[in-house]
Parts: structure tokens; sequence; C-alpha cells
């Protein structure tokens, strides 16, 4: 038995409807000023190298990869995608995945598409999506926002999911 997490079902499905509309308009072309983009990350990609070995003189000293690997790390992985193409828009790799590397991410992102012109980000509510710092991209009065722990919007999750769930696109 699957028991859903979605405590308010009209407000899901007009938010269904919502993303639909986006996906599909960014798709059909139907305003050229806005730009529909998908993002999320991929963390702890490990770096791997594969040991190489010449084959035996039998085999024609043919290279082969063994199951034995040298390590490197890991890394993070963030990207972009336009949805209406469907191609790569723009990607960080990285070590660490933070609110700050997300935020200076989606900044850095956004900062590609003429002012003039209207982002819509397509994100999970993964903690790092709806940090204190990504609130703070928004253009709003420092007093208006509050401080992150503090008060209004930044001060915790919950409130941040609020202040991203409603906002409306007209």
């Amino acid at each position: 038995m699957v028991i859903s997490k979605i405590e308010n079902w009209d407000w899901f499905v007009e938010r269904v409807k919502l993303i639909c509309f986006l996906i599909i308009s960014s798709i059909e072309k139907k305003n050229e000023n806005l730009h529909v983009l998908s993002v999320d990350e991929k963390t702890w990609i490990h770096a791997i190298e594969r040991y190489e070995q010449r084959g035996p003189k039998s085999r024609g000293y043919k290279k082969r990869k063994e199951y034995e690997y040298i390590r490197h790390g890991t890394t993070t992985l963030m990207a972009t995608v336009n949805v209406e193409n469907g191609k790569l828009f723009s990607f960080h790799k990285g070590q660490t995945r933070d609110e700050n590397d997300y935020s200076a991410f989606i900044k850095k992102t956004v900062n590609k598409i003429s002012e003039m012109d209207r982002v819509v980000i397509l994100a999970d509510q993964l903690n790092t999506h709806v940090s204190a710092s990504l609130v703070k991209l928004e253009e709003y009065q420092e007093e208006e926002l509050g401080e992150k722990g503090k008060s209004e919007i930044p001060k915790n999750m919950e409130r941040r999911k609020c202040f991203w769930r409603d906002h409306t696109i007209e």
C-alpha cells in the first residue's frame, strides 16, 4: 500500500496543470521571452580510472579493461536542460553541493538569459533548492525577507518552500 505525502490534492492538481502548461508552451514556442529550464543534480559521482593491461600474446596483445580500478575521489554535477529543445543549457562540476554552490549556479544560469526575458526553473524541493541564499537572489529588499534563522521567509525551510510554492506565474 502506498501512502501519499500530498496534503492538498486540489493545490497539487493545479500545480501539475501549471507545470504541464509551461512545458507545452515552451516546446510549442508560444512565448519567445519565456525560458523554462529544468534543473537537477547528481552527487557523489565516483571518478575512477580503469587499469589497462596488455592481453596475452596469443590474443595479439590487445588491450583489455580489468575489473580493478583506481579511485580519484568524487565530484558533483549540477545541470540545467532547456525544456524547449531538450539541450543542455548550463552545468557546473564541483567537489561540494551546498546552498551557496547551488545559488551561484542558478545565478550564473539565469545571467545567460536576457534581462528582459522571464525564466521559470523547474526543480524538486531538495533542501538546497529552497535555501535562504536562493530566495535572496530574488530582488527583494533585505527588510522584506528578514534574516536566516531569525525572521520571516529565510527563517526555516518550511517558510522558504511556501515562498516558492506561492510564487505564481502570470
